[in-house]
């Protein structure tokens, strides 16, 4: 099953449409239209053509055959683009992708049936998204043959990266034939923002063409921000490493937890913000739809601390992509999740069936069967991804027996790269976030041998309680146990300790009691002391816990260790 994940390389047969939550949804029927462009059948949304000729349409050339003259042919200049609506997105795609250069830019001219050898001379007036372009050709027989012309433009790239909220501009043309200004093209065009991605068109008749391999424009492994984040992911814990594939399947996952860990502890919560002043789905005035999707960049879902299903595979993709994985958008119906595909020697020749998938929409959960972790703790965070695996490898199985194999469709970002789509190169400032590291508890205790064990010198044992009680039962055994605490960032540590579970103990500076909490005045890396635990059992087995308090006043506890206390006349007193 998991072959099917090998990828969305090309443009597939099936069609996509927004749905609520930020996700997509795969409509079939129709049959796969590869080139994907549109047919307009409607003139008077291709803007207005004004014609200037006014003369003779007839000539004689030397052989006394009349010819007709190219000046007096019915030449038009029309929007030819993929939508009536203009996307930033479309159009940077164009530009970095020569395999999509058959796609028209948006203006084209028409190639009357006697034109070959008129001189033509278009001039594009320069606007919000272009310079002015003025492009000469001589008329082919082939362009002829292929019915229109559509030339390249200059287009300015940082207006169509920055084009923020949605607008209009106007499109105004000069066609000149043999130095005649035969037609003057205006249009007002409304255009997109750069987060709304293109990723389906529909035809009238059916035909469809895929184009969600467009989402994978929107991760970007270039943006300089990711190493700084970087840095801060390996400081939230010892001896990390970043070594893409270099190592095991386990390597691969610890790389993808950290940076998880990271995202997860600030507080990336999930955000199906996606609705705006334009809609999801442009039907233009031939019938032809596309179908589009809100994204939003790397930058924006780190400083907004939200990310829907898109937003935050992309976010993730993009670092785990610049640390070396092969990684890939799942993209299901109405939903779209991660896969990274280890290509480390441990798994090798089986690298389709290691597939690890990721829901990154549980960045923010903190329950896993109505059971409560803490983020902010190693271990529960850990848990928690592992959580977030699952959950991935239960959809891509649960989306494969509702809705077939075929819906259940990886877009490689490898593989995207390879044909020519590359991120849209747009950076904004962000203050990467410095986290204190999670509390790692490393929580040693030990036990030694009875120390006292003469009935003669028997000992009182005693707590404090809420009413500094004394228990005044005589206890004949007395087991010391020694431990060590150890953790990250002393620094953002404000109290230490361990507990006895439900058993009386002492620590070396006196008595504090069954359940009392041990203190240091300055927090240390390393905590190391001694606590007492009484019985009138010649063995005893107690559990024993270690924690801590953070500067925020948050608890966080290590797992309970049994410790086994036998009774041994070495070491008496």
């Amino acid at each position: 099953m998991l072959l099917a994940l090998l990828g969305i390389t090309t443009f597939s047969q099936g069609c996509s449409k927004d749905d609520d939550d930020g996700g997509t949804e795969v409509v079939n029927g129709g049959s796969n239209n590869n080139d994907g462009k549109t047919t307009n059948e409607n003139d008077s949304n291709k803007g207005d053509n004004t014609s200037t000729n006014n003369g003779d349409n007839t000539g004689t050339n030397n052989g006394g055959e009349t010819k007709t003259d190219p000046t007096a042919l019915d030449w038009k200049v029309e929007w030819d683009y993929i939508s009536d609506d203009f996307f930033p997105s479309w159009t940077y795609m164009q530009l970095t992708n020569k395999n999509m250069a058959d796609y028209p830019e948006c203006v084209t001219i028409s190639m009357p049936k006697d034109s070959e050898g008129a001189r033509i001379k278009l001039t594009v007036e320069g606007n919000k998204f272009m310079d002015q372009t003025v492009v000469e050709e001589t008329v082919t027989a082939d362009m002829i043959k292929k019915g229109d012309f559509s030339p390249d433009l200059n287009w300015k790239e940082d207006a169509l990266v920055n084009a923020g909220d949605p607008g209009f501009f106007n499109l105004n043309a000069v066609l000149e034939i043999n130095g005649k200004v035969v037609k003057r093209f205006n249009k007002q065009v409304n255009y997109r923002s750069i987060n709304e991605c293109v990723f389906a068109w529909v035809g009238t008749d059916g035909r469809n063409s895929d184009f969600r391999p467009l989402f994978s424009i929107y991760v970007n492994e270039d943006n300089p921000n990711i190493d700084k984040i970087l840095k801060q992911c390996l400081a939230l814990g010892k001896n990390r490493q970043f070594i893409g594939n270099q190592g095991t399947k386990d390597d691969v996952l610890n790389q993808m937890w950290w940076v998880w860990q990271y995202f997860s502890m600030r507080g990336t919560k999930y955000s199906s913000i996606t609705t705006n002043s334009s809609n999801n789905v442009v039907e233009s005035a031939d019938g032809t739809k596309i179908y589009n999707q809100s994204v939003r960049f790397f930058d924006q879902c780190y400083n907004e601390k939200g990310a829907n299903c898109v937003d935050g595979s992309c976010m993730l993709a993009s670092i785990y992509r610049k640390i070396g994985l092969d990684v890939a958008l799942v993209l299901v119906p109405k939903h779209c999740f991660l896969a990274v595909r280890p290509n480390t020697n441990d798994v090798k020749g089986q690298e389709d069936e290691n597939i690890i998938f990721l829901e990154t929409t549980l960045m923010d959960n903190t329950q896993i069967n109505g059971v409560q972790y803490n983020p902010n703790n190693a271990d529960d965070n850990r848990k928690l991804f592992d959580f977030a695996i699952d959950y991935a490898e239960y959809e891509v199985e649960d989306n494969a027996n509702k809705h077939g194999i075929d819906e259940v469709k990886g877009v490689y970002i490898a593989n995207a790269r390879a044909q020519g789509f590359k991120p849209i190169q747009r950076t904004q400032a962000i203050n990467v976030e410095v986290l204190d590291a999670p509390i790692v508890l490393d929580f040693t205790p030990s036990v030694d041998k009875v120390n006292f064990n003469k009935s003669e010198h028997k000992y009182i044992g005693y707590y404090s309680n809420e009413n500094n009680a004394y228990d005044n039962t005589d206890y004949n055994y007395r087991y010391t146990i020694g431990f060590t605490l150890t953790y990250p960032n002393a620094e953002s540590i404000q109290e230490t300790g361990f507990i006895i579970g439900d058993a009386l103990f002492f620590n070396s500076n006196g008595a504090e009691g069954q359940g009392c909490l041990r203190r240091w005045q300055y927090p240390q890396n390393t905590a190391s002391s001694t606590m007492y635990y009484y019985s009138n059992s010649t063995s005893a087995t107690v559990f024993v816990q270690g924690y801590c308090i953070d500067k925020y006043g948050k608890e966080h506890w290590s797992s309970k260790q049994q410790v086994n206390c036998v009774y041994s006349t070495l070491g008496t007193k």
